[in-house]
């Protein structure tokens, strides 16, 4: 079976479980039962009184989505704690997105609800019985130390509630926050974000204040509960955008994230359990795990399927890159005098696959050949010099790992990056830039001899645009 998921926080989790976001993460999991936009405090806090809870109307009425109306509803009967106990969920991802952006609202007999009040006051059931009992409402920024220790004292009752109804479930805390970065794809720059999204009540300076409180609660409950895993991000890497699916926002990101978020859940689970279930591979549907002291492809030569984590895929020296990815391994049945082929696929959520294949023989093993799968290029997300880039294939360089890369003629803006097929020792590496601007077009290429680790100096080719411009035909006509 494939490993039974669940979340609990925002978007920057639920997406992950997304088919128009992550498109093939069906293959790797199966998720239910999530709970969407509620305060921890909210869930933890004493219910409501059975005179409020026998009054919630069946159908929510109000100015609202039907998304906002079963939030809503959630939030006051915290039936997520139900849910827990009976859907034996083997990996919860949590984050605090509630917690740090909205806070909670305060009822007369001792319980919480989350602090949506902007949404909630648009609700029928909100304006007629709820908020007779309103006491306050308490946020992190506004009142820090009051919420941090609520928060606490909640987050301490979740953990003991897990260990209690769900011991076996292991939670995940997505440590990702918020950014302010939003990247104008028609100008090409990165602008504030919430200056785009006109945020009457949040600046820059307000965006960072709301991640030190979401890093201090992420630091409380790692400190505090040693077996809560993470996923763990590089901030910088990741901005806001229109391209996606739901508009600009703090938590909106990139593509880019969700695959890495993505294929860190991956790592996660192939760690614990050596293997994902996948249908058709072998009778009864498990890769084969390779010995632990293996230290060359050469020396895995039974027929079948493998799968190799990250952690075992970099010891082996006769690897064909030095990627951190798990892989699929295929060794084909032997011919008669010990011929066969072993074929290499990387676990990866992209749209392209990078695959490789190779033939071994008794007494050696050809170099791996890529092959290529699917129809967009590879983002590259690490790679400090382009010397190590010698694998044909086509790839593309952000603008920010681009100021990484020591040898890159310019070190800005985004690349294409295409590496030829090779002679015995050579291959040609081109970039070109990314842009819809005419003017702002450039290429440059040279040769990799990837055996001594040399390199040409890049050369840059000139554009000639293509046609006749307006100006040249008004000249002709004169």
């Amino acid at each position: 079976m494939l490993p039974k998921m669940t979340s609990f926080g925002a978007c920057v989790s639920r997406d992950l479980f997304k088919s128009s976001i992550v498109r093939d993460y069906k293959d790797f999991f199966d998720f239910s039962n999530d709970q969407y936009h509620m305060s921890v405090v909210s869930l933890m806090s004493q219910p409501l009184s059975e005179d409020i809870l026998t009054q919630i109307p069946e159908i929510i009425e109000g100015d609202v989505n039907n998304f906002v109306k079963k939030c809503f509803k959630e939030d006051l009967t915290k039936s997520f704690l139900e849910k827990i106990k009976t859907f034996n969920q083997d990996y919860m991802l949590l984050d605090f997105y509630m917690d740090t952006y909205y806070g909670v609202i305060e009822l007369d007999n001792g319980s919480y609800i989350s602090g949506k009040e902007w949404q909630y006051k648009k609700i029928e059931f909100y304006n007629e019985v709820i908020a007779q009992h309103v006491q306050q409402v308490i946020t992190p920024l506004q009142h820090k130390e009051k919420y941090m220790s609520l928060w606490k004292k909640s987050i301490d009752e979740f953990m003991l509630f897990m260990k209690t109804y769900s011991k076996d479930t292991k939670i995940i805390l997505n440590t990702k926050k918020f950014t302010n970065k939003f990247y104008n794809e028609k100008n090409e720059v990165f602008e504030d974000l919430s200056v785009v999204i006109k945020d009457a009540k949040r600046d820059a300076s307000t965006i960072a204040e709301l991640n030190l409180i979401w890093d201090e609660m992420n630091e409380y409950l790692l400190t505090n509960y040693a077996n809560v895993e993470q996923l763990v991000f590089d901030e910088d890497k990741y901005y806001s955008s229109d391209s996606n699916e739901w508009g600009a926002f703090y938590l909106h990101f990139n593509k880019e994230f969700y695959e890495e978020a993505q294929q860190q859940l991956i790592n996660i689970v192939l760690s614990d359990r050596g293997y994902f279930k996948l249908e058709q591979v072998l009778p009864g549907g498990i890769c084969k795990k390779i010995d632990d002291n293996a230290n060359s492809f050469d020396e895995i030569r039974e027929w079948g399927y493998y799968y190799l984590p990250t952690n075992q895929y970099l010891k082996l020296k006769d690897k064909p890159n030095n990627e951190s990815a798990g892989y699929f391994l295929q060794n084909h049945a032997e011919t008669a005098s010990g011929f066969f082929i072993q074929e290499l696929t990387r676990a990866s959520l992209k749209t392209t696959i990078q695959s490789y294949k190779r033939i071994v023989t008794k007494t050696g093993y050809s170099e791996w050949n890529s092959v290529d799968i699917g129809d967009e290029v590879i983002y590259l997300s690490k790679v400090g010099d382009l010397k190590d880039m010698s694998h044909r294939g086509e790839y593309y360089i952000t603008d920010k790992v681009a100021r990484t890369i020591v040898d890159h003629p310019t070190q800005k803006s985004g690349w294409f990056l295409n590496v030829s097929k090779k002679t015995k020792d050579s291959c040609v590496q081109e970039l070109i830039k990314k842009t819809t601007i005419d003017a702002n077009m450039q290429r440059f290429y040279r040769i990799l001899n990837f055996k001594e680790k040399t390199v040409t100096s890049w050369m840059e080719q000139s554009y000639m645009k293509v046609g006749v411009s307006k100006e040249d035909k008004d000249k002709k006509k004169k």
